[in-house]
């Protein structure tokens, strides 16, 4: 008699208990001032020569590509409000 194999797959699943939590509504998150301070991830799309260039200059720099745009996306946010505000 072979012993059984164990199924691999099912055992790369989590089990019920380890499940998340329950997702918080977008807009509970963007007013909730406890997670104003948690990081989001996100996914933007640049050709392989910006991204090429963009990974050059911040390694030279001593910085990483997600504080470049976290700079560039607050000075358009402020470049923006300020001009709606006119």
């Amino acid at each position: 008699m072979t012993a059984k194999k164990k199924n691999r797959l099912a055992a790369t699943l989590r089990s019920p208990a380890a499940q998340q939590p329950t997702p918080t509504p977008v807009k509970e998150t963007l007013q909730s001032t406890k997670t104003s301070s948690k990081s989001r991830r996100t996914t933007i799309y640049l050709s392989d020569h910006t991204w090429r260039e963009l990974k050059k200059a911040t390694v030279d720099d001593g910085s990483n590509v997600s504080e470049v745009i976290e700079e560039l996306v607050k000075k358009y946010l402020a470049d923006r409000q300020t001009r709606t505000q006119k």
